[in-house]
């Protein structure tokens, strides 16, 4: 069966075409740098009718270019900063109005089954009996842990980039300070403890999606003359210590001009970065072993019927 799955996620809006099976193939891929995720942080978020009028334009557009690929069944879906929007009926009224597609809003529990589906169908991982996965994302921060093929353990925690830049950063323009980046890092392991998630310390290795691990790999690829698709899946500690200096100590006008750094991103990229290495080193882990496999997959691998005794609530 060939599936669309769109995810409007807080920095961006992906598809993704898949034909399902025996395997999991993608036949196309792209996303939309578009935030709807302002006020996150707030006890009450709002999205604004900026936000929502951006958003449904991106799906218009996305759809259309699903259309190209002929696909028999199409899922739309959102996480964290529709789910936790104050108006997020409105939004849904309004893709569904526009597109005559129904929005399906996932929970946190929701998405961190899916992303854990997902990276099941990734041969790059398939040499791993049991490891862990850490999913960034803008609104929230998903652990799951994998063992045997089968999701033992999730959790959704509301430590997303977009989320953890409103709380920490008075000003984006400016570098980050390292008193703000220990901020971020003890809230981080804070969080983290106060979860009761198992699965994280003594891991040497963990899996990794997510937007800002993989534009992570892009800039490392670009400053070593690489081709993306080539480059190396291990992102280490050794080089987050080295991306979170540059971008620490650089402007968001600085930032912006780092080839294969989207300038959507900028200003959230350092935050991300630290989070990564807060993760990382609460763990113990020497790195991240980067999967696209993400939340999508998980979704379109629903839809080919191979999700029985998976747990996927």
């Amino acid at each position: 069966m060939r599936i669309g799955v769109i995810d409007i996620g807080s920095n961006s809006i992906k598809l993704l075409v898949a034909e399902t099976g025996s395997s999991l193939a993608a036949l196309y891929q792209t996303t939309l740098e578009t935030r709807i995720s302002a006020g996150i942080s707030k006890d009450k978020p709002v999205l604004s009718t900026e936000a929502i009028s951006s958003a449904t334009q991106a799906v218009v557009k996305l759809i259309a270019e699903a259309k190209k690929f002929a696909p028999e069944q199409f899922a739309i879906v959102a996480t964290s900063a529709v789910r936790d929007a104050v108006n997020r009926d409105a939004f849904i009224d309004r893709v569904q109005d526009v597109t005559g597609h129904r929005l399906r809003v996932l929970s946190g529990r929701e998405e961190a089954a899916y992303i854990g589906r997902a990276i099941t169908t990734d041969p790059l991982l398939s040499q791993y009996r049991a490891f862990t996965l850490c999913d960034l994302g803008g609104g929230s921060l998903e652990f799951i842990r994998i063992e045997g093929g089968e999701i033992k353990s999730k959790v959704s925690l509301q430590l997303g980039a977009v989320r953890l830049l409103e709380l920490f950063i008075k000003d984006p323009r400016q570098p980050m300070d390292e008193d703000t980046e220990e901020l971020i890092r003890a809230y981080v392991r804070e969080k983290i403890e106060e979860s009761g998630f198992a699965h994280l310390i003594g891991q040497n290795q963990l899996a990794a999606t997510g937007g800002a691990v993989n534009v992570a790999r892009a800039i490392r690829a670009s400053w070593l003359g690489q081709d993306y698709a080539g480059s190396d899946s291990n992102i280490t500690l050794t080089y987050l210590k080295y991306l979170k200096e540059e971008l620490c100590r650089m402007t968001l006008a600085e930032r912006q001009r780092i080839p294969d750094l989207p300038k959507p991103r900028a200003d959230i990229m350092p935050v991300a970065v630290v989070t990564l290495l807060a993760v990382a080193e609460y763990a113990g882990a020497q790195g991240f072993i980067h999967s696209l496999h993400n939340l999508r997959f998980g979704i379109a691998a629903e839809y080919g019927d191979e999700t029985v005794g998976l747990g996927l609530s």
